[in-house]
């Protein structure tokens, strides 16, 4: 049979609901955001303070007590971390101080609620946990900070929307979910968004000032855009274009990698370790956590603000690094350890400031950078249309080196970086929340299909492979594909194919949808099973031929699988809740 396309109701509306709340849980600064349904359009942050610093985000850092409660979150708990570090006996030790976590969901090819993920000295607990503290401590602070500018406002009135880069798996993407469940948030009030999606739904709608009149361009239809989404810990890259009925279609599925931020951090911290040696740096954070904190911390600050006329880098370098040196280095201190390294051209130290120039500076981002860049040419090779517009969002995307370098290099197009960056995920968000159907088509993010058994073919099928059943030589675990990664598909778009049952005499027929990144596997062996059909067999003993029609139904958070009797009309169905539209 061949295969069909159909349409299905869309799903009722959601309970109604009085204000959208959004979490943005980045990998190296998080936030929320809020609006009420009647000024939706007006979106309040919240102002977080550090020391001397006032940001509308917070470092993504959970400090939790030695029996692994809460402790605190953000600057609250790099400070109170700092301070621990301080006291004698190395007291801190006996805390979790975790940073950078989320990056675990990227590296990670096989999260469960049972992952692992180590603290900042390498002391394991189990993510999940992490993480929901993390969510339920934005959740709280999201939550009081509503009630007390709108008086009357209840939990049960606020829809959550919280972020996830598009370029997760669908198990990293309902971790986070069953995470945000885990830290009170209902299900049935909580929707997940991909970053890039609430960025492009956030410059779409809102209204332009006359400094984001690029922004405007990008709302005229039939507009084709680059949503480049450069957040701390990853770059995400995806293809919109604004259809006639000012919708957004997605025209290329989501790609990238881990090129956020951090990992700019990370070369400068491996920077200083081959300057001072693996013993010494290991010696220092162990010996002195505080002044290890401090240093990262600086780097941090300092490495965003970069001007493009002077990329350099000066950061303070703690005392007592020195210290540490006295005893487990032949250089005696850090300005010996210079002198005697590779970088001693590029680096100036005077009154414990070490100056980078520029090229060195250059070096730590522009490897990041040429990566990002790698990728988006490989986008727009593999789009068949032009794309004239590059949207860059996230926080990374606010260093000027970032952006003259993808302005330079695609000089061709024009590169739009809205006012407040690192924000246009978190604001679209919130404005995500009440625009569920503003993306109207996407790009299948995985190839799906089901288990077959035709007929062996010694020319194409391998030997391991060959089954005998009823009489009859078949090949068993073959891929039998509905839909290719890539292929557009709108809510409530179905696909389907008709079977033949082999052997009645089991008890049940087993249905399971296969998913893959590839884009022709040849057997299931090499796919991630998703949602499985179990169809029973006992009204069909007495029949010869049985036939069923197995149907993927596309909705908009869920995929839906039917099996019906071809001769009798009997319907089987099971569904699978999605964290995100498809």
């Amino acid at each position: 049979m061949s295969m069909l396309s159909s349409r299905i109701p869309k799903k009722p509306p959601r309970p109604p609901f009085l204000f959208v709340a959004a979490i943005d849980f980045g990998t190296t600064y998080s936030g929320y955001a809020f609006s009420s349904k009647d000024s939706w359009e007006i979106v309040r942050t919240n102002k977080w303070t550090g020391g001397n610093l006032m940001s509308e985000k917070a470092p993504t850092v959970v400090l939790l007590n030695p029996d692994q409660s809460f402790n605190s979150f953000g600057y609250t708990a790099e400070n109170e971390y700092s301070e621990l570090a301080k006291l004698p006996g190395k007291k801190y030790r006996d805390y979790y101080y975790f940073n950078n976590f989320k990056m675990k969901l990227h590296i990670s090819k096989n999260v469960t609620d049972g992952s692992v993920v180590e603290d900042v000295i390498g002391k394991p607990m189990q993510a999940f946990l992490v993480f929901a503290h993390a969510i339920r401590e934005l959740k709280k602070l999201l939550l009081a900070q509503l009630k007390n500018a709108i008086t009357g406002a209840k939990d049960e009135d606020v829809l959550f929307v919280l972020t996830v880069p598009a370029i997760w798996d669908e198990r990293a993407k309902l971790f986070m979910r069953k995470a945000a469940i885990k830290a009170g948030i209902h299900p049935n009030l909580l929707v997940v968004a991909l970053e890039p999606e609430a960025a492009s739904v956030f410059c779409q709608t809102l209204p332009f000032n006359v400094e984001d009149i690029g922004q405007s361009q990008l709302a005229k239809p039939g507009v084709q855009y680059m949503v480049a989404d450069l957040g701390g810990g990853t770059a995400d890259l995806t293809v919109h274009r604004r259809t006639q009925n000012n919708k957004l279609q997605e025209l290329w599925r989501a790609s990238g990698g881990p090129w956020g931020g951090k990992a700019v951090t990370d070369k400068f911290q491996r920077f200083v370790e081959e300057i001072v040696g693996g013993k010494v740096m290991k010696s220092f954070i162990d010996e002195e956590m505080e002044d290890y904190l401090e240093l990262l911390r600086d780097f941090e600050v300092k490495k965003r603000q970069v001007k493009i006329n002077k990329p350099s880098i000066t950061i303070n370098i703690p005392v007592s690094i020195n210290e540490v040196m006295k005893e487990h280095s032949a250089d005696k201190d850090f300005e010996t350890a210079i002198k005697s390294s590779k970088y001693s051209s590029d680096l100036v130290f005077r009154r414990n400031k070490l100056t980078l120039n520029e090229n060195l500076t250059m070096k730590l981002f522009e490897p990041i950078v040429r990566e990002i860049m790698k990728k988006m040419d490989d986008v727009f090779e593999h789009v068949s249309s032009e794309i004239p517009y590059i949207l860059l969002v996230g926080g990374f995307s606010e260093c000027e080196i970032v952006r003259q370098r993808i302005k330079e290099h695609f000089e061709s197009k024009t590169v739009i970086a809205p006012h407040d960056s690192g924000l246009i995920v978190l604001k679209g968000a919130v404005y995500f929340g009440y625009l569920p159907e503003a993306i109207s088509i996407r790009c299948a993010p995985y190839t799906f299909g089901m288990q077959s058994w035709p007929p062996f073919d010694p020319r194409l099928h391998p030997s391991n492979k060959r089954v005998i059943i009823n009489g009859k030589v078949r090949c068993k675990d073959v891929f039998h594909k509905f839909v290719t990664i890539g292929d557009p598909i709108e809510p409530g778009c179905s696909k389907s194919q008709a079977f033949q049952v082999l052997d009645t005499k089991q008890s049940f027929l087993e249905c399971v949808v296969y998913i893959s990144e590839e884009d022709d596997p040849k057997f299931v062996d090499d796919c991630t099973p998703l949602i499985t059909l179990n169809i029973p067999l006992e009204n069909f003993r007495n029949r010869e031929i049985v036939e069923i029609e197995e149907t993927l139904v596309f909705g908009e958070t869920e995929l839906r699988i039917t099996a019906v009797d071809s001769k009798t009309g009997v319907e089987y169905t099971v569904s699978k809740e999605l964290t995100t539209r498809y």
